[in-house]
């Protein structure tokens, strides 16, 4: 990445909607692929410092905005996912093609 820094997100704290768990399983994916890598971007990305915690909770609170933290920036470049049980794995690129 660049300056060299990477992130580290954990796959169990991505937010994915009950009803879309319900159709991913359905349909025999899974949904952690289609918050990742599908078209519909419903959510919003932001960095944050470590001691601004506190500020954010109480502005998203008072805003009525729900906030999740999934991951954090780290020195090592590449993004990588930790999946359930802690198991690290390389993230890869990838995103939805409207023209596929």
């Amino acid at each position: 990445g660049a300056g060299g820094v990477g992130c580290l997100i954990r796959q169990e704290d991505i937010p994915v909607d009950a009803r879309v768990r319900a159709v991913a399983e359905g349909a025999g994916v899974d949904p952690c692929q289609w918050a990742l890598y599908g078209g519909e971007d419903l959510e919003l990305l932001f960095t944050a410092g470590p001691g601004d915690s506190e500020m954010i909770e109480r502005e998203t609170a008072g805003a009525g905005i729900e906030v999740f933290h999934i991951g954090e920036i780290t020195d090592s470049g590449g993004v990588r996912l930790v999946l359930p049980g802690g198991k690290i794995e390389p993230l890869p690129r990838g995103g939805y093609d409207h023209f596929l």
